[in-house]
């Protein structure tokens, strides 16, 4: 009965897609004849990455990519050897710079007001790691102000575009140091535009910002906002590469590898963009958060401790956030479950850490070797 309602989903799935397609078409037609090649290939990757996860519901789509990797994990290994942890983290530097240069030759205090030098905190992490739970803990505060979801339509960077137009495409000009000072002003100013408006909404409390979609523009939220303060939370790569690949999470809603000239993917697979994802966020967010060079603004923590209410990440974030919640209140919370979303595994055909084939341990153990010693899992 279970394989019956599976294949029922792939077939609702896919007739969904391929009508939702008909549409794309007319769209893919417009942006080529008015030369708008980054809207068509956005459309492009963010349909093949959709049709990749329809697909995740049969056993043929992990076994064709397990032959995939067998056969081809020197694209890869390149990928790795040319984005190393130490050849990144000379990049940040020399981004920096070009950084620290637009933030002098520009003022950007009339956009940020009164809130240049109020204590706001943003959680920066890959999602996955008990975000949705550390935002609900938050909550329990009165004199604290978190948000999650609740955006309002005018906050968020994708409304009408996908990833690939802004939280990709700001990451790689970042991320390898191409931006020019006109595009990084500009960077800075939509950043503004939108979290201003989020920020505003705080009533006099204390912001928590509990949503990882800031993370792009870590480096300019440390530098502007000279008191925020940054949680780092992470979690082992297996756990959040599951929860990921098994609940259909990783789409064009999440960065995505580019390459400098950011006109095509290095590679397409489910499986190889998460482990750049788990890989490429955590270095970008541990560079950043060691170059600030300021220990007192920075907190991290292990995700698997805070879900099983550790309580030393009890004190930490009481001092770190100036919160007075009791331990007991933090081991009844998180004795709860949040944001699991275990349903949409039911019907994945994506294998547990303990089945993946050999070729899925060694793709994962390439990428996080780059990251492993900087990170708490």
């Amino acid at each position: 009965m279970d394989n019956l309602k599976r294949y029922a989903l792939i077939l609702k799935q896919l007739a969904k897609w391929f009508f939702k397609n008909v549409i794309n078409l007319l769209v893919i037609a417009y942006c080529t004849a008015t030369r708008k090649h980054h809207q068509r290939r956005s459309i492009y990757y963010r349909e093949l990455i959709a049709l990749q996860n329809i697909l995740s519901f049969t056993d043929y789509y992990w076994h064709r990519l397990d032959r995939q990797y067998s056969s081809s994990i020197d694209v890869y290994r390149n990928f790795v050897k040319a984005n190393s942890y130490d050849t990144v983290r000379q990049r940040q530097v020399e981004f920096i710079k070009s950084l620290n240069r637009i933030l002098q030759n520009n003022n950007f205090d009339p956009l940020i007001g009164d809130e240049k030098n109020a204590e706001l905190t943003w959680v920066m992490s890959t999602g996955r790691c008990g975000v949705d739970a550390l935002d609900r803990y938050f909550k329990l505060s009165a004199k604290h102000f978190s948000i999650h979801r609740e955006f309002y339509k005018d906050e968020m960077f994708y409304e009408h575009r996908s990833t690939w137009t802004t939280k990709s495409r700001v990451l790689h000009k970042f991320f390898y140091n191409n931006a020019s000072d006109s595009e990084i002003k500009s960077f800075i100013e939509t950043f503004l535009g939108k979290r201003m408006k989020t920020i505003r909404r705080r009533e006099g409390k204390q912001w928590i910002f509990c949503e990882h979609c800031d993370t792009v523009w870590l480096p300019v939220i440390l530098r502007l906002f000279p008191s925020s303060k940054i949680i780092f939370l992470s979690k082992n790569p297996r756990d959040v590469i599951t929860s990921y690949m098994s609940k259909q999470q990783y789409s064009s809603a999440q960065e995505m590898p580019l390459p400098p000239r950011q006109d095509k993917l290095p590679f397409k697979t489910l499986f190889g963009l998460m482990c750049w994802f788990y890989t490429y966020i955590n270095m970008f967010i541990d560079i950043h958060c060691d170059l600030i060079e300021d220990d007192q603004r920075i907190l991290r923590i292990n995700g698997k401790d805070l879900m099983l209410a550790s309580p030393t990440v009890h004190k930490e974030l009481n001092k770190f956030l100036n919160m007075n919640i009791t331990e007991k209140e933090y081991q009844a919370h998180f004795a709860g479950r949040y944001n699991s979303k275990i349903h949409r595994s039911r019907y994945s055909k994506f294998p547990s850490p303990d089945n993946w084939p050999n070729s899925y341990h060694a793709l994962l153990e390439l990428f996080f070797s780059q990251i492993k010693n900087r990170i708490k899992y």
